[in-house]
């Protein structure tokens, strides 16, 4: 086994997963968040953003030694419970960790440990208010996993490089998620916005998180929620099809 590639953190949580038990569906989950990126990378023109693979429904199922069926019913499993998000185009699936940053968040972009005895094991009760200060660092952590998890979604969709960390950005979500909005939430708001205005060279530019997340927000996620829209999808025979000529060494 060769140990140069890195690893993983596996949290034990994962033993509450309500998938834990059915062996094929661990066994794909697992996959995925290995093949996952642990930081941005380009491939033909195209940027794969943190927690995102390039693969396809044949070359998983030769990777995992699951049929092309097991592969499509894992999937379309995981994705019925939020645990991923899959983009099919022609040629190839873009498949994304949805809380990967949550998952790997002791993970660096070097693919090392950072000290987490220092970094985030900082537990000091205050004894004469008996406030737990790891509660506040934890919500903290939490808060910033989910503002990193919004906005790699927002940049996946749009095919920007908007940052998780800018002032303005965390103050509107977490404004959002003080008011109860869950990351589908953002996401539909995302989607939806996205189907209407990505593809419009005066409305691109309103594609950002100031106006997704901003005061209009919960109308644009009512609008969200009232549509019937479909969206664009491949034919899946024809993504089938075309798979066996994907070179698998060239999307990796």
């Amino acid at each position: 086994m060769n140990h140069d590639k890195g690893f993983i953190a596996v949290y034990r949580s994962l033993l509450d997963w309500e998938w834990y038990t059915n062996v094929t569906m661990l066994k794909m989950f697992i996959h995925c968040i290995l093949k996952a990126n642990y930081k941005e990378k380009k491939w033909q023109g195209i940027t794969i953003e943190k927690g995102s693979f390039i693969t396809t429904v044949r070359g998983l199922a030769k990777e995992t030694g699951l049929s092309v069926q097991q592969v499509r019913t894992t999937l379309d499993k995981l994705k019925s419970t939020q645990e991923i998000t899959q983009t099919t185009t022609q040629g190839f699936t873009l498949i994304y960790v949805v809380n990967y940053n949550k998952y790997q968040n002791m993970v660096t972009n070097d693919n090392t440990v950072y000290n987490t005895e220092s970094n985030t094991r900082a537990t000091h009760t205050n004894k004469d208010n008996n406030i737990n200060k790891e509660t506040i660092v934890t919500n903290n952590k939490e808060i910033y996993c989910l503002t990193s998890d919004i906005i790699d979604y927002l940049n996946l969709k749009t095919g920007k490089q908007f940052k998780a960390a800018t002032k303005e950005t965390s103050k509107l979500i977490k404004t959002r998620i003080n008011a109860k909005f869950a990351l589908e939430d953002f996401k539909k708001v995302i989607d939806f916005k996205s189907s209407q205005w990505l593809s419009d060279k005066e409305m691109n530019k309103y594609l950002q998180p100031s106006t997704l997340f901003g005061n209009k927000f919960e109308r644009y996620l009512e609008e969200a929620e009232n549509s019937q829209l479909n969206y664009l999808t491949c034919n899946e025979e024809q993504i089938y099809n075309m798979e066996d000529f994907i070179n698998e060494e060239d999307i990796r």
